[in-house]
């Protein structure tokens, strides 16, 4: 197999000198995944019950996702949560046909680990470790392999049953997500049996001079359909390709190509598991037998793990978030932290909050994802501007825009500080039991003029005024966590942490 590589890759060279391969695309883009034996057989395992499978579809299903975000080991490289979100909706509107809807499985994976990011061939141990074992897996990596003139934009490992995407081609709204998915779910390449050496002329004659395919030792597809069940994908409702996908420049293949009979091969440039990557990610289609493949592979005992029940909510997220505050060009109070708040968003379960220095969000981003209307950043510095925008979402529903960005200010630094020293401050108890309360007691001549109880996302829960050295903190009706107690005194501010048992 390394020497037929080799010879695709010599091939390859030649086109691009040639000028077959346009110049702004002097690197082929590849799907990493060429099928074994092994990998032909579970499909054709899947041909024979497909159609008694999909009599039984009633409703639509959805499939547990989990993405893998990698970045290096010092963290920095990862693709944005945005972009998945992108991603994701995208994929849906592709299998929305199929009835079949993926869905984020709790959030996302986190990897810093540079050699997965840079060669997730070598790293399935570590891979292994992070998985999720109820869902699809996703690894979102810089580099999925190629090299040579080739780079590979993604693969489905079928020996550790997961998918690896570079990010170039995850960020991008193609259609090479849709085709991992469809290896996946043990869908073949249109060009099965030339992976390893496209067609030329030169090697392989007009009309085609081999009765078997390069790569094994299958016959060569017929356009004529006559041995569809035992060549190329085994899928008689694909037309033959002989990998003629691979560096066309465009979504219209004008080479006449003949086939061993002497009949014009007419490949299905808009295939979703095709090579042809120019054209309109809209245009792209699955045929009818790759549909009740899918099915089939779905519904097998292999796929146990996936057929869950459906995520709390599918209801379906349309409308952007609207900000409140910081309102755009504010200057905010503090120096080194700042409150962000938003309207509740109709049918949204989660938020997506992102801040950056530069309104790209592609400098230094920072991302959070949030369960309530409110978020408090801190670690920021003093008199810089930030940019910042929110997305509503659920598991299953991702498509929703982001809100208008807005600019806020931080301030300058005071002398404010913390005084919990010198006024003596104490909290007890600490943690406190469910049902009992903790009372604030500071040195004496001391008031307390009031306290405000947060959690550790901004939301204040209680709002207490007082009148001396000493206030109560009814806990009873606060959730399990861990609050910030901020202090003011006629002698300064103070803050404290309790822990709600």
């Amino acid at each position: 197999m390394i020497s037929k590589v080799k010879k695709l890759l010599s091939h390859l060279l030649m086109m691009i000198c040639l000028g077959s391969l346009p110049l702004h695309q002097t690197e082929a883009q590849v799907c990493g995944h060429i099928a074994s034996p092994e990998d032909e057989a579970r499909l054709l395992a899947n041909k024979e019950v497909m159609y008694d499978i999909v009599q039984q579809r009633t409703m639509t299903s959805y499939i547990p996702i989990k993405f893998h975000l990698v970045a290096r080991s010092d963290g920095t490289g990862r693709i944005a949560e945005s972009e998945l979100f992108e991603q994701l909706c995208v994929v849906n509107e592709q299998y929305a046909e199929q009835d079949i809807q993926f869905y984020m499985n709790e959030g996302f994976g986190y990897i810093n680990n540079s050699a997965v990011y840079e060669n997730p061939q070598s790293q399935d141990f570590v891979m292994d470790i992070a998985r999720d074992r109820n869902a699809i897996n996703v690894y979102c990596v810089n580099n999925a392999g190629g090299g040579a003139g080739v780079v590979t934009l993604g693969y489905y490992d079928p020996r550790n049953d997961w998918v690896v995407m570079a990010n170039g081609a995850t960020r991008a709204a193609e259609s090479e997500f849709a085709h991992e998915l469809g290896h996946f779910f043990s869908l073949l390449h249109p060009h099965n049996g030339w992976d390893c050496d496209q067609y030329n002329e030169a090697d392989h004659g007009n009309p085609v001079n081999l009765s078997t395919a390069p790569c094994h030792n299958r016959a060569v597809e017929l356009q004529d359909r006559s041995n569809c069940d035992n060549s190329g994908d085994f899928l008689c409702d694909t037309p033959p390709d002989y990998l003629f996908g691979l560096g066309w420049p465009n979504c219209n293949y004008t080479n006449e190509v003949q086939d061993p009979n002497g009949d014009v091969v007419d490949p299905d440039e808009t295939n979703y598991m095709g090579y042809f990557l120019q054209c309109p990610v809209d245009a792209y289609t699955w045929s009818d037998q790759q549909i009740l493949a899918i099915r089939a592979d779905y519904e097998s005992g292999a796929r146990n793990y996936l057929r869950r029940s459906p995520p709390e909510s599918v209801e379906i997220v349309t409308d952007r978030a609207v900000l409140i505050s910081p309102a755009d060009g504010e200057v905010v109070d503090d120096h080194d932290e700042a409150l962000l708040t938003w309207e509740e968003v109709p049918n949204a379960s989660m938020y997506l909050v992102e801040v950056d220095e530069l309104p790209s969000f592609s400098f230094a981003l920072r991302s959070f994802i949030v369960d309530e209307e409110s978020l408090r950043l801190t670690d920021l510095e003093e008199n810089k501007n930030y940019f910042w925008r929110v997305r509503g979402f659920t598991d299953v529903s991702t498509c929703a825009s982001p809100s208008v960005r807005n600019r806020f200010r931080t301030g300058l630094m005071t002398a404010t500080q913390d005084l919990s020293e010198d006024l003596e401050i104490s909290l007890f108890p600490n943690p406190v039991l469910p049902g009992s309360g903790a009372m604030i007691t500071v040195k004496s001549g001391v008031n307390i003029i009031s306290a405000d109880v947060r959690t550790l996302s901004g939301t204040t829960v209680q709002s207490l005024s007082g009148n001396g050295n000493r206030l109560s903190i009814p806990s009873g009706t606060m959730a399990q966590g861990i609050y910030i107690v901020e202090i003011q005194t006629d002698q300064g501010a103070a803050i404290q942490k309790l822990i709600q048992l």
